[in-house]
């Protein structure tokens, strides 16, 4: 086929394309309605409330329930890591220990439109056994999911 017959060819193809496609008369994806900034602050302050009694209280299935179905992203103290729902299901398994105390800190909700949030702040956690808790500065990424949020990205480093 000659250079000129294919680009014919390659036109007609896409000519029936677009017109198999405007025949299929495809709706936009409806946009969320709008959620008033206020109550996804509140909202978010229930879920990281939540997340504090899940810790705290060592609770293994409602922490795995935090994360988004496409795992986390996770910077900690500089170490980027990609944890999907196995990894996740792994890391807060049987040899997962609770802390002795933990407890978020100065808690800062940024809205990101249309369904995100940027979290900024600090927590106090405690080793069982330790003396002294270590103080961490923290940014998380949530998304809202039905009633609730997951949690997307978070990036931890212990505070100087």
């Amino acid at each position: 086929m000659s250079p000129s017959a294919r680009s014919s060819a390659t036109l007609v193809q896409a000519a029936a394309l677009v017109s198999a496609l405007a025949a299929c008369d495809i709706q936009p994806r409806p946009k969320p309605p709008p959620v008033d900034p206020a109550t996804m602050v509140q909202a978010a302050r229930t879920f990281y409330a939540g997340t504090e009694r899940s810790l705290r209280s060592g609770d293994r299935a409602a922490l795995l329930r935090l994360f988004s179905a496409d795992g986390l992203l996770m910077v900690l103290d500089g170490v980027t890591t990609h944890y999907t729902p196995a990894a996740l299901d792994s890391l807060y398994g049987p040899a997962w220990q609770p802390p002795a105390y933990f407890a978020w800190d100065s808690l800062r909700f940024e809205v990101l439109p249309p369904d995100h949030l940027a979290v900024i702040g600090e927590y106090r956690w405690l080793d069982v056994g330790a003396r002294d808790t270590v103080r961490y500065l923290y940014v998380g990424l949530i998304r809202a999911v039905d009633s609730s949020f997951v949690i997307r990205i978070e990036h931890e480093t212990r505070a100087p």
